[in-house]
């Protein structure tokens, strides 16, 4: 009854000249196969989902009865680079010999979404990869969550930053982010902003929309968030919270005395100077003078 009710409202919406009439998630859940493919083919070509539900959903279908749901759903996952589907898409690549499944859909989409053949045809090696990555990210988010409390932006910056660049494990720090971004302290705000943006996935896509939709709805912090965003940039404080540094000692200057003596040195080394190049140029006279009289004798002598 509900496909009968679903297809009749996509005929609705055609000839009404809606065919974004009937929500995709609703498409997504279809037990009809060629609706709910259809709907994974949009939503793959469409880019970021409207909801967390329609990830949700998508990552369901993984685990479908039917194969051409599971590849369709595969082929999504791959397009929107959805890491957290790597643990289904791992498991059916390990269940895919005993289905007499090709495991190829499976195998493109982790190589999709980790950005390189990590694991090749070995299911194992994806996983011990990806838990490996994920006992990391805790730990990392850990350790975020205790700068928070302590109030270390700083460091909180500086522990986000590599997980930024990772490519599993990111729906764990898209959640650390969307904690950051209801905080009341600007900076923490402004910083989960510029993280969101930097992770390309869909899960980040609605955070991030979520996040701008609360902060527009206030411009003062908007505008605080803006201005935290550049100053977190360059130094990761804030212009409030940075304190005045120790005054910078200025250089001493030299005494009277110091001065009159560096002078009499230099003049020293000149005259120094002067005389041994009058001293070197007389004896070198002298030399010339006594070479051009043994000269004269020998030849007297020769006469």
């Amino acid at each position: 009854m509900r496909t009968f009710l679903l297809l009749a409202l996509l005929g609705l919406s055609v000839l009404a000249g809606e065919e974004e009439a009937v929500p995709l998630a609703i498409r997504l859940e279809s037990s009809d196969a060629r609706i709910a493919m259809e709907a994974m083919f949009e939503l793959a070509k469409r880019g970021p989902p409207a909801s967390m539900r329609e990830i949700e959903l998508l990552r369901l279908r993984l685990d479908a009865e039917d194969v051409r749901m599971r590849m369709a759903a595969a082929a999504a996952t791959a397009s929107m680079r959805d890491d957290g589907a790597i643990p289904q898409l791992i498991a059916n690549m390990r269940d895919s010999a005993a289905r007499n499944e090709d495991a190829s859909p499976y195998h493109g989409a982790l190589v999709a979404i980790a950005g390189s053949d990590i694991g090749g045809a070995r299911p194992d090696a994806w996983s011990a990869w990806n838990d490996e990555v994920i006992a990391t990210t805790l730990a990392s988010i850990a350790q975020i969550r205790m700068a928070m409390g302590d109030g270390n932006h700083s460091l909180v910056r500086e522990v986000l930053h590599p997980l930024l660049m990772q490519r599993t494990g990111r729906d764990l720090i898209v959640a650390m982010l969307a904690d950051l971004g209801a905080s009341s302290d600007p900076r923490l705000v402004a910083l989960a902003h510029e993280g969101l943006k930097n992770i390309n996935t869909a899960a980040a896509r609605i955070a991030q929309h979520e996040l701008e939709r609360s902060l527009s709805s206030d411009d003062a912090s908007v505008s605080s968030a803006s201005i935290a965003a550049a100053v977190i940039k360059g130094s990761g404080q804030s212009p409030a919270s940075r304190q005045p540094g120790p005054p910078v000692a200025p250089a001493p200057s030299r005494s009277a005395a110091s001065s009159v003596f560096s002078f009499l040195l230099m003049l020293l080394s000149a005259g120094a100077l002067a005389f041994g190049g009058w001293f070197a140029g007389r004896r070198w006279l002298e030399i010339k003078a006594a070479a051009k009289q043994a000269t004269t004798r020998l030849t007297r002598k020769g006469k």
